[in-house]
Parts: C-alpha cells; structure tokens; sequence
C-alpha cells in the first residue's frame, strides 16, 4: 500500500508538472502569435514607408532659375535672345535636359544646337591686353548628375521686334528624360521648382 501512495504522488506530481507545462506552451504560444502579428504589421508599416520615401527622392526635382537676358539684331528678320540659366538637380538621379524651348504667343523656339558668340571679355593693363576670355552659349542636352547643377547661356532666334530687354517673365517648355515636357512661365531672377 505505501508503494501505491507513493506510485499515485508520483503520478500526481507528474500530472501537474504535465498540465503546468502545456498551460505555460499554450501562453507561450498565445505569446508568440501576438509578437509575430505585431512584426508583420510592424514590417508592413516599414515597407510602405519606405516605399513613399524611394518614390520621393527619386522623382524628378529640378531648380531652375533664369536671369539676365539680352535681345540683339542676329541675321534678317531675326533677333537674338539670350538667356542666362541654372539647373539644379535635387533629386537622387540623374537627369537629362534634352530640349528647352522659348514660347511666344503660342510658337515654339528651339534653343540655338551650334554656340553663339554671348560675350568677348578683354583684361588690359596699361592698355595692353594680357588676357581675352570667350563666352558662349550652350546647348542641348544638358546631363546633370545627381544632386549636380549646370549654368551658361542659351541662345534664340526669334522674330525681331517680338521681345525687348526689359521682360520680366519669359514662357519655356523644358524636355527631360524623366516625365513630361514642363511647360511654365518663369520670373526673370527667382528661382522655381519643378517636379
């Protein structure tokens, strides 16, 4: 009899270790469940994230600014606009301008593919010339690297008589390889960004 009360403590000390023991598995594994949800909604979260972010800076960013510009006779019937210009690129790759046009009255005007003569800059001292300095225009396309910038003259043909030297807002239409043709009306002298 005392083998049987020792055989059946045993059997209940073992029982109970046994039910202690799945009850802790099955909080564990209740645990578990919860832990995992929370990383998968976490991840999700992350990925979305990081998604908006990739489509941010990888989405076309350009400053563009033109300043000074200048109208002079070029061959018959024609002048000769030109324009002083920065690009920017902001974005993380890089860019192309492939074509910039003038817009006047609804007509389009390419930028000039061969340099134009901008301006001639002679250094004298005591009236000999020891240095003498070129300035042409650019042409297109321009490549921009990323998080690169480019500036210089573009030169137009355009109807004489059709802008004077005293604009302050000119219509371009700039071409890239990332997007749309942007067409805007850019103040002379302020910056402007397009994405």
């Amino acid at each position: 009899m005392l083998f049987d009360i020792a055989l059946i403590e045993n059997h209940f000390f073992l029982w109970y270790n046994v039910e202690n023991y799945t009850k802790g598995s099955f909080m564990m594994l209740e645990t578990l469940k919860t832990i995992g949800s929370i990383t998968g909604v976490l991840g999700f979260i992350i990925s979305v994230i990081n998604f908006a972010y990739f489509f941010i800076i990888r989405r076309k960013n350009l400053n563009i600014r033109f300043g000074d510009i200048g109208v002079r006779e070029y061959y018959t019937p024609n002048d000769l606009l030109k324009v002083q210009f920065s690009f920017e690129n902001k974005s993380q790759l890089p860019i192309s301008i492939t074509r910039v046009q003038l817009v006047i009255n609804g007509t389009y005007y390419d930028c000039l593919r061969l340099p134009v003569i901008i301006e001639e800059v002679e250094r004298k001292r005591n009236n000999v010339v020891y240095d003498r300095d070129t300035i042409k225009s650019t042409s297109t396309p321009l490549n921009l690297p990323s998080l690169g910038a480019s500036s210089g003259f573009l030169s137009f043909q355009v109807p004489r008589g059709s802008l004077s030297n005293d604009e302050t807002a000119l219509t371009f239409r700039i071409c890239t390889n990332r997007g749309k043709a942007i067409q805007k009306t850019f103040a002379l002298h302020e910056d402007s960004l397009i994405h």
